[in-house]
């Protein structure tokens, strides 16, 4: 955690297993264990702030809310979705929850940058091919 901490400028809270303002491809993320009440670490939660936020709302319990996003923006939120146990999409920020700790979160990086195609996805950014 300490490296990551370090190689991605976040502040690190060891006790609580958390990270904050990580800055992975461009854009900040918060990482954080989650506890049951016993103390147990149970989950990791991995969010993405949106800056700037996003002009509508979508929610995946609602396929019609994805109306408003640009193209495609569903089927990627449909595949990030499938490889975590939850994905919430406010305006402000991509948060998913995945099951299980994460002994280092370098491990996440690959699933982070599933969250900023999303994020790009949303914001109607478009990837450039190798043809211009």
């Amino acid at each position: 955690w300490q490296s990551f901490a370090a190689s991605t400028g976040a502040h690190l809270s060891v006790g609580g297993m958390a990270l904050f303002s990580a800055s992975v491809d461009g854009a900040v993320f918060d990482v954080a264990t989650r506890f049951d009440e016993g103390g147990a670490p149970t989950g990791t939660t991995v969010t993405m702030e949106l800056d700037p936020p996003l002009a509508f709302r979508v929610d995946m319990a609602h396929p019609e809310t994805f109306s408003a996003a640009p193209p495609g923006s569903r089927d990627l939120a449909k595949a990030l979705r499938a490889s975590a146990a939850d994905l919430v999409i406010d305006p402000y920020s991509i948060r998913i929850q995945l099951a299980g700790v994460t002994p280092d979160p370098e491990d996440l990086r690959p699933k982070m940058g599933e969250i900023v195609m999303l994020a790009r996805r949303l914001r109607g950014e478009r990837t450039p091919g190798p043809y211009r």
